[in-house]
């Protein structure tokens, strides 16, 4: 499933060991390539304000990145480190300006959904 911003639709590829973003310009029909500021593993795209958010995974830590302007390398910019919120095991989906959906996986596989707002600091669990 791709991801729709501003005219483009995006996914997420893998080359070698790393991650890249893969677009298509709808109205040329057009694909390309977009690299990445880091370089570890690439785990969500998703919108939010009309920009297009990545979640790169370093370990045990998610680092939240946001891309200004489409195609340009130097217009990410990273906006959040999740590694000190409440236990989650990953994130889910980014659905609206500062929010993000968040698993976490309980005792006998039981699971539950954390909405956590960076804007606030401040999560709610259900």
């Amino acid at each position: 499933m791709g991801t729709f911003v501003n005219g483009f639709l995006y996914w997420i590829a893998k080359r070698g060991n790393g991650s890249l973003i893969v677009a298509l310009d709808v109205k040329e029909m057009v694909f390309s390539e977009i690299e990445l500021p880091f370089s570890h593993s690439l785990d969500i795209l998703g919108t939010s304000g009309g920009r297009l958010h990545a979640f790169d995974v370093i370990y045990d830590e998610y680092e939240l990145w946001v891309m200004d302007e489409h195609g340009k390398e130097k217009s990410w910019s990273k906006v959040l480190t999740l590694n000190d919120l409440a236990d989650f095991d990953r994130p889910m989906s980014i659905v609206d300006e500062g929010k993000i959906v968040l698993l976490k996986i309980m005792i006998k596989n039981q699971k539950q959904v954390i909405i956590y707002d960076w804007l606030k600091n401040s999560y709610e669990v259900y």
